[in-house]
């Protein structure tokens, strides 16, 4: 996902208090399948990542979509 939230000055200030601290943060996702239905469960875990550590200042640009 990329979001372009640097636009609004009030989101620029936050942005840049929020990433002095990025690199203190870990965040687990896991990404599932979810049933609706009976017939549709159990739920089926389909993977999980871990994003820890983060140094924004080595970020690169992600590739435009085509």
């Amino acid at each position: 996902v990329d979001v372009n939230m640097g636009s609004a000055g009030v989101v620029r200030g936050v942005l840049g208090f929020v990433i002095s601290y990025m690199s203190m943060l870990v965040v687990d996702m896991a990404f599932l399948i979810r049933g609706d239905n009976e017939d549709e469960l159990p739920e089926a875990l389909i993977g999980t990542v871990r994003c820890s550590y983060l140094d924004m200042p080595s970020a690169v640009p992600a590739m435009p979509a085509d």
